[in-house]
């Protein structure tokens, strides 16, 4: 959508889509667009690939949506290849500095906001040259492979560092019983039958049920 307001300001660009479409017929909404020439489809691509169509990029856009918090590898290496990256206003992203990257938030405005801003950066190459500087000196600072695994290893060293301390066990809780779970959950293990070698499944089965506050007999 952003693309097609894009063109129809009479910006001449070339947009490829690198990698893998799973269960989304993007083709479908390319034609309908009227982009069919102007956008293209790599499929999945070897690492070596991936680096050259960014070094050939003007812009990089990376949206996603929804996160479970994740780190966008993607993002990085396009910001590592000095690119001006445009991501979504979310998760992992929110971290990133203002100085590296254009944040798009989510919402009915998020197809505007992209043309405008791909127009902008079209429009004014030495504020895309900034940005994408920005990024590349981010990642050199932030994002090597060094400097993550140190920081696992400190992570590591203090929490080893911290004292022991058992949870602590409330002297009673108390526990509505799920019914309706008990429920699908007995028709699961009926039809799936059981044996006399089960009973160590059964029995864990039991003792989660029986921390629910399930009375548990047989």
């Amino acid at each position: 959508a952003a693309l097609r307001q894009l063109a129809a300001t009479g910006a001449d660009f070339v947009y490829v889509i690198v990698g893998n479409n799973e269960g989304f017929d993007v083709r479908l909404e390319i034609a309908a667009a009227g982009l069919t020439d102007r956008v293209r489809l790599t499929g999945r691509v070897d690492r070596a690939t991936f680096e050259c169509y960014l070094q050939a990029a003007d812009v990089c856009i990376n949206l996603r949506y929804p996160t479970a918090g994740e780190t966008s590898a993607s993002a990085l290496r396009g910001m590592a290849a000095g690119l001006p990256v445009i991501v979504s206003d979310i998760g992992a992203n929110q971290e990133l500095p203002d100085a590296c990257c254009i944040k798009l938030p989510l919402g009915g405005d998020e197809a505007p906001l992209l043309a405008a801003a791909l127009g902008w950066l079209r429009d004014h190459p030495e504020t895309r040259v900034a940005l994408g500087e920005n990024a590349r000196a981010f990642v050199a600072r932030h994002h090597t492979i060094e400097g993550a695994a140190a920081a696992y290893i400190n992570f590591v060293r203090e929490v080893v560092k911290r004292p022991w301390r058992p949870p602590v066990q409330p002297e009673s809780v108390a526990h509505e019983p799920d019914v309706q779970y008990v429920r699908e959950l007995a028709r699961e293990i009926h039809s799936l039958g059981f044996r006399a070698n089960d009973l160590p499944y059964l029995t864990e089965l039991a003792s989660g049920a029986a921390n629910m506050g399930i009375e548990v007999t047989g």
